[in-house]
């Protein structure tokens, strides 16, 4: 009896087990979708594809999406670096390289990574104007062991950032912009790069302290000074001919 017990709680652990693990992967983004539009039909002339060009390697920003780090380049729309892979969203079609700036192959959309698809291509416009930034070289050297240790998941920003709240609101904006480019209305939008909300105050913790003027002291006690408190003193000839041209216009 004790056997059989042990044989049917063993099947169930076998069993279960990789429900379990692929729940944990998406559970980030249960409600959070933001579908793409359908692919053209056939196969992308991959030639044709613009380049994609920075003047030095660029710098990464970790976005969450299940349990795996997704790292998207600022500033560009469907720039994806993914276990040891960079992908890219253009114009309906995806394509992956070993080096972020090609050569790029055609991929079918059934095969890009899942954690992948479920970061729209326009996310990185709509992440708070501080929010942090990896340099490309300690992407590669240290993306392996971010991914084990759960790196990210230390800091405040991340972890913000992680909020079924705060990702929502950033695939409604993202909705809601790709409905207006729908309609034809291409002005530029008035707060995706300032998004109202939780976008203009970063998250406490992490963010670097902003510069300019913040770290020097106030002037004095804050006073504006009076009369010429701060003028230097005049010279004796110049008292001497000041004194004279008053006691004239007596």
């Amino acid at each position: 009896m004790k056997k059989a017990v042990f044989l049917i709680v063993s099947l169930f652990l076998l069993v279960g087990t990789p429900f379990v693990s692929k729940a944990a992967d998406v559970n980030v983004n249960i409600g959070l979708t933001v579908p793409l539009p359908p692919p053209p039909e056939g196969e992308p002339d991959v030639e044709a594809l613009p380049p994609v060009q920075f003047a030095e390697p660029p710098d990464v920003v970790a976005v969450p999406s299940g349990t795996s780090y997704v790292y998207m380049v600022p500033n560009t729309v469907g720039l994806y670096f993914y276990n040891d892979y960079w992908y890219r969203f253009h114009r309906g079609y995806w394509y992956r390289s070993a080096m972020y700036n090609g050569p790029w192959i055609y991929l079918e959309a059934a095969i890009v990574p899942r954690v992948i698809v479920g970061v729209p291509p326009e996310y990185v416009h709509y992440l708070p104007p501080r929010y942090h930034r990896i340099h490309y070289r300690d992407l590669h050297s240290h993306w392996q062991e971010w991914d084990r240790s759960r790196h990210w998941h230390k800091y405040n920003w991340y972890r913000h950032e992680l909020r079924h709240d705060v990702r929502q609101d950033r695939f409604r904006r993202i909705e809601t912009e790709r409905k207006r480019l729908h309609r034809g209305d291409h002005r530029p939008p008035r707060d995706v790069r300032h998004p109202r909300g939780d976008g203009h105050k970063p998250p406490p913790g992490d963010f670097h302290k902003p510069r300019g003027d913040g770290n020097k002291p106030p002037l004095g006690d804050g006073r504006k000074p009076k009369g010429d408190r701060n003028k230097p003193p005049l010279e004796p000839k110049e008292q001497q001919g000041q004194d004279r041209s008053q006691h004239e216009q007596r």
